[in-house]
């Protein structure tokens, strides 16, 4: 996020320093791809506007190269098993979670973490959610209901997302 704001205090000030005719971040509505993007993210799409202004780069790619944010999914997912209980994108995204979390096994990678099911719920956090561990389809629920939540609560949850 660092990178995020530095970049965007940078774009305002090339702005302001160019002898171009190019408008203030602020001065400008941002586009509807910038806008979406930054509702996506969870950031100001006037401080986003700033970023792609400075870079050149387009919303969604700043915001992947910058923070990991809103990157494409990984080349060649696996094609969808008629035993995943979502499909589609999400589908794809926490099939990959749970091959890192446990294998496709439903056994813990980490077992000490005390974390435990497909997507290694920590049992405070799976009742909160009303998820029955051990219970695939409640378990993939309950992720997606937290996916709704935001990609950064959802990278909370699963620092692996990273690179899901």
């Amino acid at each position: 996020m660092a990178r995020f704001a530095i970049a965007s205090a940078l774009g305002l000030v090339v702005t302001f320093t160019s002898g171009n005719t190019a408008a203030h971040a602020s001065d400008q509505d941002p586009p509807p791809d910038v806008i979406d993007a930054a509702r996506q993210a969870g950031v100001d799409p006037i401080d986003l506007l700033g970023a792609v202004n400075t870079t050149g780069m387009d919303a969604r790619s700043y915001l992947c190269a910058a923070d990991g944010l809103l990157c494409p999914a990984p080349p060649n997912p696996p094609a969808p098993s008629p035993g995943w209980p979502i499909g589609g994108a999400l589908g794809q995204r926490l099939y990959c979670i749970e091959g890192r979390e446990s294998q496709h096994n439903g056994r813990a990678v980490n077992p000490s973490s005390g974390a435990a099911g497909w997507l290694q719920w920590l049992p405070a956090t799976a009742r909160k959610w009303g998820v029955a561990i051990g219970d695939r389809w409640s378990e993939w629920h309950g992720a997606a209901a937290i996916a709704a939540q935001g990609e950064r609560f959802f990278r909370s949850q699963w620092p692996t997302a990273a690179g899901c």
